[in-house]
């Protein structure tokens, strides 16, 4: 195991230098130069080091584990998630324990579990809309000192810090697109899961003053526009799923997708871009969604401010508009 005393004679500093530079709590009264922290870090990289969280934790009277709640899925959004609050936690040497599952009832007994743990910390994606019971459990958690972090938990919670993707802004970047081509018509469809999704679109189309229809079901969808006699029609169907099915049906009658159809999707999953035409959706960096949730975790164990955040998605233009 690599000592501080051996990093402090390698980087050309006193040990006590090397301890705040490494340390991700370091005594308010002392600073440190930015340029002496990076080289310390490196040099302490280079060397293979490795804080003892176990130790460190052993002395507050809890574990070093950072527990994980995340939906039970297998799609791109999940692996890019997992895959940077991996990287974050690794970086920083704190083990993971990930636990999967969707229901209200598992997500509430996660916590529970998680208290009895004694974890330093939990990172949780609820694959519901958090209500007030989930708010009650997740208030009490933060009073016995729990530290919690919601993923997707919305711009501001009412207890909590949360990371999360401003998906109304993902909205009306669809909007912005479709409105710089000569469309007849704007349709989408219903999504009660994330209806943000919807009125930034909705909100965009109709501030230009241009008229939507929003549809109950993509069967409606399909069918309405099989009928049209006038063409282009701007479409979002804010998941790439229903985006895909919506695509091939409309390339079986002979509607040509990206000039009688344009087509937009949302959340970018893997074989969006190799459907054909490929699909233009709006892109999800839920690996940065990870690695700041990890941040601000390490930042609230610590007792540092953590304030809520909304990332921007991202549009990316393929085939399909």
């Amino acid at each position: 195991m690599i000592k501080l005393a051996e990093i402090a004679e390698e980087a050309g500093f006193s040990v006590a230098v090397v301890s705040r530079a490494l340390s991700l709590n370091p005594h308010k009264d002392t600073r440190t130069a930015d340029s002496t922290k990076e080289h310390i870090r490196k040099v302490a990289k280079r060397m293979g080091y490795r804080p003892n969280r176990n130790a460190e934790f052993l002395k507050r009277g809890q574990n070093s584990v950072i527990g994980c709640f995340l939906p039970l899925r297998t799609d791109t959004l999940s692996a890019k998630l997992m895959k940077g609050i991996s990287e974050e936690a690794d970086k920083n040497n704190f083990p993971l324990a990930f636990y999967f599952d969707v229901t209200k009832n598992s997500y509430l007994e996660f916590i529970e579990r998680s208290q009895r743990a004694k974890n330093c910390g939990i990172i949780t994606y609820p694959y519901f809309k958090l209500d007030t019971d989930a708010e009650a459990v997740i208030l009490e958690y933060q009073k016995n000192d729990g530290k919690i972090v919601i993923v997707e938990g919305g711009e501001q919670g009412l207890s909590y810090t949360s990371v999360s993707v401003d998906n109304y802004h993902g909205g009306k970047l669809v909007a912005e697109h479709l409105l710089k081509h000569e469309v007849k018509q704007f349709i989408t469809r219903l999504y009660k899961n994330i209806p943000e999704r919807i009125s930034g679109f909705v909100d965009t189309i109709r501030k230009a003053e241009q008229t939507v229809t929003i549809y109950d079901s993509l069967d409606d969808i399909i069918e309405k526009v099989k009928s049209i006699k006038k063409y282009p029609v701007g479409m979002f169907l804010p998941c790439d799923k229903d985006a895909v099915v919506a695509l091939c049906e409309f390339q079986r009658n002979n509607i040509a997708i990206g000039k009688d159809v344009l087509i937009i999707g949302y959340d970018d999953q893997y074989l969006s871009q190799y459907v054909r035409p490929a699909l233009t959706t709006i892109s999800q960096p839920f690996d940065i969604v990870g690695k700041l949730a990890v941040q601000k975790l390490i930042g609230k164990i610590y007792d540092n401010s953590s304030e809520s955040i909304l990332i921007k998605p991202e549009l990316i233009i393929r085939d399909s508009a």
